[in-house]
């Protein structure tokens, strides 16, 4: 499914959950996964904490799964962060090493 039709999907059950307000734990994990498949994590996330939030608190396999799910997109959002933060400090030493080796060559 093209990046469009995902996010003309998403503001469908958008508009689904405004109508329909209660039960619709699937139409919730439908726009996380469609989230999830475009790379947006944070708004995946959010959508696994409201079914977490609206779930009866029992502790049961599907709410275990969906901790599980949330951790790993959680783990995922701040994989990406340190990733940056990481090629950004590379970038700075580089930059100072290239121009160190300009500095000894002039």
């Amino acid at each position: 499914m093209a990046n469009n039709n995902r996010d003309e999907a998403i503001k469908l059950l958008n508009k689904y959950l405004e109508a329909f307000v209660s039960g619709n734990e699937d139409v919730w994990l439908q726009i996380a996964d469609l989230c999830l498949k475009d790379n947006k994590c944070q708004q995946a996330a959010y959508c696994i904490e409201y079914i977490i939030l609206t779930v009866p608190r029992n502790i049961n396999f599907v709410t275990l799964i969906l901790y599980n799910t949330l951790m790993k997109i959680q783990w995922l959002v701040n994989f990406v962060e340190n990733l940056l933060i990481y090629v950004r400090t590379m970038l700075e030493l580089y930059t100072a090493f290239y121009i160190q080796i300009n500095i000894l060559i002039i």
